[in-house]
């Protein structure tokens, strides 16, 4: 334990991934969100609480209390990546995150699963490692507006090694899901019918072509089970990095063009964490040499140039030098480097990651689900495309004869989520599901004529599946199950009054 996480290290490592993690947080989560947007979440979006916020009392907190959290959430992240009041700002920064995302969670996840997507929950935990990693704070404006000289430091690694474990153990937790439902998830047949469902929600023609691709599907299935399942053997073996880093930013660059789902702009700043001073060092160095070059003063002519003494002129020189007596230089004191008190006095630091270790893979071995803890179970389920390319999507009608499929705007909700309603309310169409459509169905038209006036004429629910033909080639099929008329637009109180 001692030679993976207690050996010394200088902080700038773990200061500079705070620099940068906390400065790309600050920008995605500033763009991501605006008052208005929060207004219309609150006015338009369902919620409900997540299971950690009931079992603490929370509910739903007021529009103001959320905008003024958010508020501290931004001025918090750019404190700590400046360096100001950092192990304050730091601790501000996870908690407000905590309250702020679990909180928006409740409106996007569905009711009755605890299941949420993954993609940010790891923010919570990193900021959290940052706000309690010794020498945290080494770099900080404060000591660069002065031109402050820093003592050397001297810290363990652990800072870094514990944010690479995390992000080790989330991909462990997610290949580890997959494995224990089934360990033929990598048949190449799972991977093909998310892709042919996600065609059927998304219509992106990428995922029509490489689902049609049986090997490829079976080779990518392969490894990405592989890079789940083995990333932690970078602690081990830090040679083997840039062979797990490279391809797991393809893996998710992938996710987010076949599957729609980013985790590039929360889950993946974490590989920051790979980005290390030396590359900035040598940056330095050549911007050095290059100014250098540009402020070298020309060349005098050689008439300018004294001339050389003769042979002979040197030689007499020689000889009737003086002979100087050499005294020994002072020897200066070397600076010497000052270990952390972490160094020295291991105990708590190391109840400290076995800790984080245990907990977070018993959420992983526990199957744990509850905001900010997971075993980060997605696309876990062996499937085939027979089974899971077959979705049920609204479809609108103008007065034209025109047609489009509703959008999230006027569902209400993802059209995932959408799906797996509707898909109950037929599954038990005898026993109440039939009364159950007829509403829903009821809610969309109205919402469509609001949001849209006069756009629709008529709401149809359509089956979208995907078959396969004699000769191996597959085709969607499309088949109306029910339809609904939109009501018109009620008249305003102005055109009333007229």
């Amino acid at each position: 334990m001692d030679k993976l996480f207690f050996q010394e290290t200088t902080p700038d490592h773990i200061n500079l991934f705070r620099f940068l993690y906390c400065s790309a947080l600050l920008y995605f989560i500033g763009t991501s969100y605006s008052t208005t947007s929060l207004e219309s979440i609150y006015n338009t979006e369902r919620f409900s609480p997540l299971p950690l916020f009931e079992a603490m009392g929370l509910g739903l907190i007021d529009l103001q209390s959320l905008l003024h959290l958010y508020k501290a959430l931004l001025i918090s992240l750019l404190f700590s990546a400046l360096g100001i009041f950092t192990r304050v700002s730091l601790s501000i920064s996870w908690i407000s995150f905590f309250f702020f995302a679990g909180t928006l969670l409740g409106f996007t996840e569905r009711p009755d699963s605890n299941y949420f997507i993954h993609s940010q929950n790891i923010i919570v935990f990193i900021l959290f490692f940052l706000s309690v990693s010794p020498g945290i704070s080494h770099w900080n404006i404060s000591g660069f507006l002065r031109k402050k000289q820093v003592s050397p430091l001297l810290i363990p690694n652990w800072p870094v090694q514990i944010i690479i474990l995390a992000l080790a153990l989330a991909y462990f937790g997610a290949g580890y899901c997959k494995v224990i439902n089934s360990f033929l998830w990598a048949d190449g047949y799972t991977l093909q019918g998310y892709l042919f469902e996600k065609y059927l929600v998304l219509d992106n023609n990428l995922n029509v072509f490489l689902a049609q691709q049986y090997i490829l599907c079976l080779l990518l299935s392969i490894g990405i089970l592989v890079l789940e399942l083995t990333f932690f053997v970078i602690l081990f073996w830090p040679r083997l990095t840039w062979y797990y880093v490279i391809p797991g930013l393809m893996f998710h660059l992938f996710i987010f063009l076949t599957m729609n789902l980013n985790f590039l702009d929360r889950f993946a700043l974490v590989y920051l964490i790979f980005v290390k001073t030396t590359f900035f060092d040598w940056l330095h160095q050549e911007l050095k040499d290059i100014f250098s070059r540009k402020q070298s003063t020309p060349t005098k002519d050689n008439s300018e140039l004294p001339s050389s003494p003769s042979p002979s002129e040197q030689v007499d020189k020689q000889i009737n030098k003086p002979i100087e007596k050499k005294e020994p230089a002072e020897k200066q004191p070397k600076q010497e480097s000052v270990k952390h008190p972490t160094l020295i006095n291991k105990q708590k630091s190391k109840f400290f990651i076995l800790s984080v270790f245990g907990v977070l893979l018993y959420c992983i071995i526990g199957r744990v689900e509850s905001w900010p803890f997971t075993d980060y179970q997605i696309f876990q389920h062996r499937t085939n495309y027979t089974k899971q390319a077959n979705v049920l999507r609204f479809l609108g009608q103008s007065k034209e004869g025109k047609q489009g499929w509703i959008t999230k705007s006027i569902l209400g909700e993802s059209i995932i989520s959408m799906n797996i309603r509707v898909a109950s309310y037929l599954k038990h169409y005898k026993k109440g599901g039939k009364n159950l459509l007829e509403e829903l169905m009821a809610k969309i038209a109205k919402r469509a004529s609001l949001k849209s006036p006069g756009k629709y004429k008529r709401i149809f629910l359509f089956r979208r599946r995907v078959i396969k033909d004699s000769s191996g080639k597959f085709h969607i099929k499309e088949q109306a199950l029910e339809a609904k008329k939109v009501p018109k637009q009620a008249p305003s109180i102005k055109s009333q009054k007229k």
